[in-house]
């Protein structure tokens, strides 16, 4: 995508050296998935990405709060032709954009691609393709057509990112309860043993509300209102998987 690239773009972003490697490949190759671990800025490679490139892109996300996500970086981070050159959508809602002729698709969490309703963004007028998930795996085995419909395959490893000081090495501690009530015992000894700002995620919304009600905490799920807001304002979150 060499005659798509201005080079000499405004831009505040300065990338680190693996950074650098992912958008050279996509330099080279016109189709790029870049499949860092989270935490390794695969968004500040996309937006410096956005603020380089001269045509028109389709940036896609799985949920309303990383719509909000990526507009509020974009108006920190990106120059004028990013921000008016990039339509953003859920992945719900690119049916709108069907015939439509875009130069760049980049689909953000794209492990969520191959899943059949949107596995038609593979049919989308979309030249150049560059692909970001730090979750590149799908219980259906379809992790394969990642890759397939986002490009070249661009990864680091973890330990190689914590080595360099970029990550953290992450503690993880799983706990088996024996029934409802004593996870709830269990999640408010985390909570009021805290040191941080605390995120709780749950697979369903009545035990997200009943365990929110519990802590006196919000609850942010699919039908909540200015989702993105409340989660950065509360120092303790319930969320449901729309976080």
């Amino acid at each position: 995508p060499a005659e798509m690239w201005d080079a000499g773009a405004d831009s505040q972003i300065v990338l680190r050296d693996y950074q650098e490697d992912a958008v050279k490949e996509f330099m080279d190759k016109g189709a790029v998935f870049c499949g860092y671990p989270p935490g390794a800025g695969k968004t500040f490679i996309g937006l410096h990405v956005l603020n380089h490139f001269k045509g028109r892109v389709l940036l896609t996300v799985d949920t309303t709060p990383a719509v909000d996500q990526w507009r509020a970086r974009l108006a920190e981070y990106g120059n004028e032709r990013a921000r008016s050159n990039t339509t953003i959508s859920t992945l719900q809602g690119v049916g709108r954009y069907t015939g439509q002729h875009f130069d760049l698709l980049m689909p953000d969490e794209a492990h969520r691609l191959p899943a059949d309703k949107f596995s038609r963004l593979a049919f989308f007028d979309a030249p150049f393709r560059l692909g970001f998930s730090g979750t590149a795996w799908r219980e259906d085995d379809r992790q394969f057509l990642i890759v397939a419909l986002c490009g070249f395959p661009v990864h680091i490893p973890w330990a190689k990112l914590i080595q360099a000081g970029v990550l953290k090495r992450p503690r993880i501690i799983i706990a088996t309860v024996s029934n409802d009530k004593a996870r709830i015992e269990y999640v408010k000894g985390l909570v009021a043993k805290r040191k941080g700002r605390t995120l709780i995620y749950c697979d369903w919304i009545e035990q997200g509300q009943a365990l929110a009600d519990v802590l006196d905490v919000p609850f942010v799920h699919g039908q909540s209102k200015n989702k993105l807001q409340r989660i950065q304002d509360a120092d303790v979150c319930v969320v449901s998987r729309i976080a």
